[in-house]
């Protein structure tokens, strides 16, 4: 899903034909040596790829318990290869259980928590990502997000715990949550490493421009939560036409509208026949003109808002 330009390092063609001698021929070769590793690492780098299989999550913000677990079980059967929980949604365990139960190659899934605001001081960091990891019965966190930059957060003091984790394989890449533009560029400042990912409400109603377009140029991927907009779009009179037209569900039009954007992921809360439903998404193709119309809809209205936001 991210695209990577031109390297922008580039040898002369008269650079090329020449044969350095002596020290000139050492220091040619370190420099030769040293971009293509950076360059190979860049491309071939875990931290800088999202496989197509991971594109459609499975959200479980309201699932506990047996339900909890049989629904990621059942997700994981259909193909579903991206788990998104949080630790305010009190079902990582459950998780945990799912995951250790599934008939998949453990190595094969991809699981993301968000830490809870208050647990952004620097020790809690360090202290509360280690428990989400145990409870989830992984060897490390696949993605780890501030949930809200709000209560403790302190960009500096959070990141470089994050930074810590990353070091002490607890968690494979750094991801935030519900930030601005501006926050993502005062984290990538505090951070020695790159986000990774900033998962944000996103849907036809609030298609979230500007942010988009930092994630192209920052290579950062967006993850889109509440894509139904609180079920907003199942009544929407441009999206019903859309869906009939392509003998589809609004749902699956909403999310194959999702994944046609440039470094964008989707995590629908799914459960019963929709897992199957919206996981088949991904193998719909949208006309230009199509994407078109659903980008005339935009309303910029937000279905998850708080006084702590940092929109607010």
């Amino acid at each position: 899903m991210v695209r990577y330009g031109n390297t922008g390092r580039t040898l002369s063609s008269s650079r090329a034909r020449e044969e350095p001698r002596g020290w000139q021929s050492t220091v040619e070769c370190f420099r030769c040596c040293r971009f293509l590793t950076t360059y190979c690492k860049r491309i071939f780098s875990p931290m800088t790829t999202f496989p197509r299989p991971l594109e459609i999550g499975l959200g479980t913000g309201s699932l506990q318990g047996e339900m909890c677990r049989n629904t990621v079980e059942q997700a994981l059967d259909i193909g579903y290869r991206h788990i998104d929980t949080a630790q305010i949604y009190g079902n990582e365990s459950d998780i945990g259980d799912a995951l250790r139960s599934a008939k998949v190659n453990k190595e094969s899934t991809f699981v993301a928590t968000k830490l809870h605001s208050k647990n952004l001081g620097h020790e809690d960091v360090l202290a509360s990502a280690k428990h989400s990891r145990d409870r989830l019965s992984v060897e490390a966190i696949d993605l780890l997000y501030i949930h809200w930059p709000a209560h403790t957060y302190d960009p500096y003091e959070t990141m470089a715990a994050f930074d810590l984790l990353r070091e002490r394989d607890v968690i494979k890449r750094i991801g935030v949550s519900n930030f601005t533009c501006e926050l993502l560029t005062e984290a990538h400042a505090a951070t020695t490493h790159s986000v990774f990912a900033n998962q944000i409400e996103m849907h036809p109603f609030l298609q979230q421009k500007p942010l988009q377009k930092y994630a192209v140029e920052n290579d950062i991927i967006l993850v889109a939560h509440t894509p139904f907009a609180g079920g907003a779009v199942f009544n929407d009179p441009t999206l019903r036409s859309v869906a009939n037209d392509y003998d589809s569900s609004i749902a699956q039009i909403t999310l194959a509208w999702l994944l046609e954007k440039e470094n964008v992921a989707v995590i629908p809360r799914s459960r019963g026949p929709h897992l199957k439903e919206n996981h088949t998404a991904s193998n719909l193709s949208l006309t230009e003109d199509t994407i078109r119309t659903i980008d005339s809809i935009d309303r910029e209205v937000r279905v998850v808002d708080y006084e702590f936001a940092p929109w607010n």
